[in-house]
């Protein structure tokens, strides 16, 4: 859609496609600060379709796509933290004492090693939220999981089936529960407090 023959209009159209509020856009169109106003012409069928094109247009410009989009979903839902960390318990060996140091016996110890940034893949890398020095040693989150694998599922059309209504987290956790059961023999399973059966 080229651009919209009222200056007014597409001023407005550009605004709300870079992030504005409505009646923040309406007004910098040159409109008089009016919510109700500002409503409707966000529902105008010719300014809708403006910034419907001006917001795919930024996307393609930013690289965004379905495909990106899947990629980044499936990189924070399937990772692995074996990818980017290697963690148990070790035994240390005796040492002796020497030069003033008093020795120490063998004794076993829990460890956790972060692999060097450069060695993690780009896929890895991306599901990482955050890696920090916290009071207890080194803190590395992920974003959610769970929420990555919902919104793949929906992103994907997983979570309709033709004779169940449910859909996106519901139907997550009905499966993780039915496969906890069938995996236990356990009749119910909590969850953050919550007991499914």
């Amino acid at each position: 859609m080229p651009v919209l023959t009222n200056v007014r209009h597409e001023l407005f159209a550009q605004a709300v496609a870079k992030g504005a509020e409505l009646v923040e856009a309406y007004e910098q169109a040159g409109f008089t600060r009016h919510e109700g106003n500002a409503s409707r012409l966000r529902v105008d069928e010719k300014v809708t379709a403006r910034i419907d094109e001006l917001l795919r247009e930024a996307a393609i410009v930013a690289g965004v796509t379905v495909e990106r989009i899947t990629q980044e979903l499936a990189a924070i839902a399937f990772l692995d933290l074996r990818e980017a960390a290697d963690w148990g318990t070790r035994i240390v060996p005796a040492r002796r004492a020497s030069q003033g140091r008093k020795g120490t016996r063998a004794h076993v110890e829990d460890y956790l090693d972060l692999k060097p940034a450069k060695d993690l893949s780009p896929r890895v890398a991306r599901a990482i939220a955050s890696i920090k020095k916290g009071r207890y040693g080194v803190e590395i989150r992920t974003y959610n999981k769970l929420d990555a694998l919902v919104r793949l599922g929906t992103q994907l059309g997983m979570w309709k089936d033709k004779d169940d209504e449910k859909s996106g987290a519901d139907a997550l956790v009905e499966m993780i529960v039915k496969a906890h059961q069938k995996a236990t023999g356990n009749a119910a399973m909590a969850i953050e407090g919550e007991t499914f059966r």
